[in-house]
């Protein structure tokens, strides 16, 4: 296990948008930290009312963003158009090229969001987009699956043997987890928590290798958190 502190996190900070780059991104370029197996991006956005990413390009990539609040709208070259909301998970399969816009429409509320891009496991194929609402109920104390392969359980459907999960755990909740692939990592969004022995903080990270049972405790009245079961 490695612990990642949020601090050592990259930053990029306009008067419209602040986001915290787990992995190398845009200026942000260091090769010995370009992804975790199939996972390349964690990019935790914080976007102002009115604030938005111009129209631009992707190609060859799974990007899925986890709304924690606000809205987001999105409009893309493939005549895509439509507002996510919070605990909405969006996917757009990039394949052989699509641009698209982002933008916080709210007048007075911010926008964050987790932005996940995963390498998948076919290129060059139709650019494609899907939007899916989930219980939030479904993630409390438990895991919620957000985004795999197959689309099971209600998860929205990526190109890739990676599988994405969302939880909260309430005041003195504990979970238990399964690295059921080759590597995992799990990213704090808010509060406090014990991974087995290692302590995660707001922000922070656990970077983990091999298939093995882990321990999560809540140590706050109230922990939000990725986990990532990942393919190499």
């Amino acid at each position: 296990m490695k612990v990642i502190k949020a601090q050592e996190r990259y930053l990029t900070q306009f008067d419209w948008l602040k986001s915290y780059h787990s992995f190398s991104f845009g200026e942000h370029f260091h090769t010995e930290n370009k992804g975790w197996g199939t996972l390349r991006v964690i990019n935790e956005d914080y976007i102002a009312a009115g604030g938005f990413f111009d129209t631009h390009p992707h190609r060859d990539m799974e990007i899925v963003s986890y709304l924690v609040k606000g809205q987001l709208h999105h409009k893309d070259s493939a005549g895509n158009e439509y507002t996510i909301q919070a605990g909405d998970v969006q996917r757009i399969s990039a394949g052989s090229g699509i641009a698209h816009s982002e933008e916080n429409r709210s007048k007075d509320e911010e926008t964050h969001l987790m932005q996940l891009w995963i390498k998948p496991n076919i290129k060059h194929t139709k650019p494609d987009y899907a939007q899916i609402s989930l219980n939030p109920d479904d993630k409390i104390n438990k895991l919620q699956l957000l985004a795999s392969e197959t689309a099971r359980d209600g998860s929205i459907s990526i190109k890739q043997d990676t599988d994405i999960y969302s939880s909260i755990l309430e005041k003195d909740q504990a979970l238990d987890l399964q690295i059921t692939k080759d590597k995992a990592w799990i990213q704090l969004i808010s509060g406090s928590i014990l991974v087995n022995d290692s302590l995660l903080e707001t922000g922070d990270a656990l970077a983990l290798e091999a298939k093995q049972e882990l321990k999560v405790k809540n140590l706050s009245n109230e922990s939000h958190f990725l986990f990532f079961d990942i393919t190499t």
